[in-house]
C-alpha cells in the first residue's frame, strides 16, 4: 500500500523532524511500494539535498494546498487506490476532517501537543476541557478503523494516559524527541555579539526559534519591559525566529511597547533561522527562556540547551517545566506570575541558575535522532 507523508508546516524544528522521517522510512522494504512526501517547497528543497531513496517522491505542495482543510481535500483527490497517511504534524482539529476528507486512508501522525497532557502535567479546567473532547475525537477515529497509531514526544506519562482511554489498534507510542538534528557549528562569539551591538559584558536571554501564540513571547515582553536587573547589571534580550501567521500584529506592539519602557537592551532578528545561524545565536546565549503558556507538549530548544549546556528558564507548568525540573536543566517559575519571573531573570544574574552536566546527558541519550528513526521505521514497518 503507497504511503503518503504529508505536512504543510516547515517553521521551527520541523523542516529537521522531516529529515528524521526521511531517513526512517526511505530503509522501509521495496514491496512495501511508493513513499510520496506532500511538503512546502522549502522543505522540499532542504529534503532533496539529503540522500533520496529510489522509492520516495518528494513533491512541494502548492500554496492553496498548505492550508491543512485543503491540504486533506487534496490529498483525498489524489489518492487513485488506498493509501496509508503519515501526519507529522496531528492535532485534535483534523481528526473531523479526516474522516471526511482522506475516508479511503489509514491514517498515523505525531501528535505535538496532546491536550489531555494537561490531566497529566496540572492543566486548568479549560485545558482539561480540550482534552476530553480531544480523546472523544480520537475514539470516534478509532471506531471509524482510520487511526491507525499515534506518537507523543518525550512524554510516556502522557501516552499510557493516552492508552488507557483511546483504545488504538495500533497504540499510542512514545518517540524520542530528537535533541542531536541541527549541527551546532563553530563560531567566533565575540564576532557575533559585535554583529549584533550586545555588549561584552552583558548578560544575554534569548528566546529562539518559531515566534507563535503560546510560547509566552509577549508574556515575557510584558514583564521584562517593567524589570530592573539585579544591582544594575547589562542585559540584552534577544528575540529570533520566524513570526508565524496570525501573530504578527501582536508581536510587532509588543516590541514597540517594550522598546519605548525597557531598560535593558533588545535586540530581534524576525527571519527563518538556518541551521548556522540559529547555532550563532545559541552560542551567545547565556540563559535560554521558555515562558510557554498553557502547552503541554515537548519543546526540542531543550535538547539544543542540554548539549549547549545553556541553562533554560522555563515556565513550571506542562511537560517543559516538568523535564526541566527532573534533569536539572535550569529554572521553573509559575507562568504569568510577573514577580516570579524577575526573581528567575535575578537569580540567573547571580550565578544560581545552573544545570546539571551528567542530568542533561542523560536527556540527551533519551532522546537521540537515531532513536527517533528506529522507532519510526520499526512500528510503521514492522523492522
Amino acid at each position: 500500500m503507497r504511503l503518503i507523508v504529508a505536512d504543510p508546516i516547515d517553521s521551527g524544528h520541523h523542516l529537521e523532524y522531516l529529515g528524521l522521517i526521511l531517513d526512517a522510512f526511505g530503509k522501509a522494504p521495496a514491496n512495501e511500494g511508493e513513499i510520496l512526501f506532500l511538503v512546502t517547497e522549502r522543505a522540499a528543497q532542504e529534503l532533496l539535498l539529503r540522500q533520496v531513496p529510489g522509492n520516495v517522491q518528494i513533491e512541494a505542495l502548492e500554496k492553496k494546498h498548505l492550508d491543512p482543510e485543503a491540504l486533506l481535500s487534496y490529498i483525498g483527490h489524489r489518492m487513485k487506490e488506498p493509501a496509508r497517511l503519515f501526519l507529522p504534524r496531528i492535532n485534535t482539529f483534523l481528526l473531523p476532517l479526516l474522516c471526511c476528507r482522506v475516508s479511503a486512508s489509514v491514517v498515523s501522525g505525531i501528535w505535538f501537543s496532546p491536550q489531555s497532557a494537561g490531566f497529566v502535567h496540572g492543566g486548568g479546567i479549560m485545558e482539561r476541557l480540550r482534552g476530553l473532547l480531544e480523546l472523544v475525537r480520537i475514539r470516534r477515529m478509532r471506531r471509524n478503523n482510520r487511526l491507525r497509531r499515534l506518537y507523543v514526544l518525550n512524554d510516556p506519562e502522557t501516552v499510557s494516559f493516552m492508552k488507557q482511554w483511546t483504545d488504538l489498534q495500533g497504540g499510542v507510542h512514545c518517540l524520542p524527541d530528537p535533541a542531536d538534528i541541527t549541527a551546532l557549528s563553530e563560531c567566533d562569539v565575540e564576532a557575533v555579539r559585535q554583529e549584533l551591538g550586545i555588549p561584552a559584558d552583558a548578560k544575554v536571554f534569548a528566546l529562539l526559534g518559531a515566534l507563535r501564540s503560546g510560547k509566552g513571547v509577549t508574556e515575557a515582553l510584558a514583564a521584562i519591559r517593567n524589570y530592573n536587573p539585579l544591582d544594575g547589571r547589562p542585559c540584552t534580550l534577544l528575540v529570533a525566529g520566524e513570526v508565524l501567521p496570525g501573530f504578527e500584529g501582536d508581536l510587532e506592539s509588543a516590541l514597540n511597547r517594550f522598546k519605548g519602557a525597557a531598560s535593558i537592551q533588545l535586540v530581534t532578528d524576525l527571519t527563518y533561522l538556518k541551521p548556522d545561524r540559529f547555532a550563532s545565536y545559541l552560542s551567545i546565549a547565556d540563559f535560554l527562556l521558555l515562558p510557554y503558556q498553557n502547552t503541554f507538549g515537548s519543546s526540542g530548544i531543550l535538547g539544543h540547551a542540554a548539549r549547549t549546556r545553556t541553562p533554560v528558564i522555563a515556565s513550571a507548568g506542562g511537560l517543559v517545566g516538568k523535564l526541566t525540573r527532573e534533569y536539572e536543566l535550569g529554572h521553573t517559575f509559575k507562568s504569568n506570575d510577573v514577580p516570579a519571573f524577575h526573581g528567575a531573570l535575578n537569580a540567573a544574574l547571580a550565578g544560581s541558575v545552573t544545570m546539571e552536566p551528567l542530568k542533561a546527558d542523560e536527556y540527551l541519550r533519551r532522546n537521540s535522532g537515531q532513536g527517533f528513526k528506529e522507532k519510526l521505521l520499526q512500528m510503521e514497518f514492522d523492522r
